[in-house]
């Protein structure tokens, strides 16, 4: 097929862009492809050409806004003719939804993990991913979108995931535990996480803790504080806790000076961070307050703080979540389910965290 493509090429020259649209449409128009015949693949296209698969996929959708070609989900790229021509305005794609609210810098890197391989599921699986925000939930129906992957759900305010299911859109909660009928999750038992972190501190022989958090109910940091108090209450040492708690989605430098005089006060030896936003603001308060890491103060976060390392150097513990398998999975499990017209039953897993140590 390559081949067949370079031998009707002119010999202007030209972008190799543009050589792709040119030598395709050429071979088209002088009946070398024929109607209904597939075209190379992308991966072929790149290597033949010696060109990036954005400049191939380019190529091909100027070729495909020509009406000259046409894709099939999960079959490839073909030749246009009538037949398709007639029955494109009834074809269908499915569709993926996906929905990611992203309030801070730890937030954007957790969901910005979780898009990448949900979009590279998306794109091998030839699947149209599209994405939308928490209040456009709610217009989501059959024609729109097919499935729903939701980042960062609140916890028990499913309705609208229930409305979904019976308008035939398969939902699926990320890190989210629902017992709900349709409702699909993948998640990490953040009460257990919670508990694991803890038992790290007191593993290390800590007995003065303190353990900052946001301060509103009904949510995430409710399941960790039992998860921490789980460990805590199972000690068989006497454990001497000290809050501080603060407001949500405030500066880092906000939460550094609300940490500074948390840390003159209450005189610590570890702090547990139930967000990882907090990590930047409680290194920098350390390093304000002349205390090294972790030899006058311990940090355990919640979270994966891993990259803060390279910026603050400085030793700390981090909950990993396996958040690259789990958005995988779930982007697959959405997939497949769309494939089978929706007859997979509803997905319900857990995944195991770890405790990991950077710089010790």
């Amino acid at each position: 097929m390559i081949d067949v493509l370079k031998k009707n090429a002119s010999s202007r020259k030209r972008t190799v862009y543009n050589k792709i649209i040119d030598e395709i449409e050429s071979a088209i128009n002088q009946g070398i492809l024929a109607p209904g015949t597939p075209l190379p693949s992308e991966k072929i296209l790149v290597e033949e050409y010696g060109v990036s698969r954005s400049s191939v996929r380019s190529a091909l959708e100027v070729l495909e806004a020509k009406r000259l070609i046409f894709r099939k989900p999960g079959k490839g790229t073909f030749v246009k003719n009538s037949e398709y021509d007639e029955g494109v305005s009834n074809s269908h794609v499915n569709t993926l939804a996906i929905d990611i609210s992203s309030v801070d810098t730890i937030s954007m890197l957790y969901s910005g993990i979780i898009f990448n391989e949900v979009s590279n599921v998306s794109e091998k699986r030839d699947c149209r991913l599209t994405c939308v925000s928490r209040n456009q939930l709610p217009l989501l129906g059959t024609g729109l979108a097919d499935s729903l992957f939701s980042v960062g759900a609140w916890l028990g305010k499913y309705d609208v995931y229930n409305m979904l299911y019976k308008k035939g859109v398969s939902p699926l909660l990320f890190n989210r535990i629902v017992d709900l009928e349709g409702i699909s999750y993948v998640a990490v038992d953040y009460r257990k996480a919670a508990e694991q972190a803890m038992n790290e501190l007191l593993k290390k022989g800590h007995t003065k803790i303190g353990w900052i958090d946001v301060d509103y109910a009904d949510s995430i940091f409710a399941l960790r504080y039992r998860g921490m108090m789980d460990a805590v209450n199972n000690s068989q040492s006497n454990i001497d806790l000290h809050a501080c708690s603060v407001p949500a989605c405030m500066s880092d430098e906000y939460y550094r000076d609300e940490i500074i005089k948390f840390m003159r006060s209450s005189d610590v030896s570890a702090v547990y961070l139930m967000s990882g936003c907090f990590a930047a603001p409680v290194f920098s308060a350390a390093r304000h307050l002349g205390m090294k890491i972790p030899d006058d103060i311990e940090v355990i976060s919640f979270d994966r703080i891993e990259k803060l390392y390279f910026h603050y150097e400085v030793p700390f513990m981090y909950v990993k979540m396996p958040l690259e398998e789990m958005a995988r999975d779930a982007a697959n499990y959405l997939i497949d389910r769309m494939e089978s017209g929706n007859t997979i039953p509803v997905l319900k897993k857990i995944y195991k965290s770890e405790v990991i140590s950077v710089g010790y």
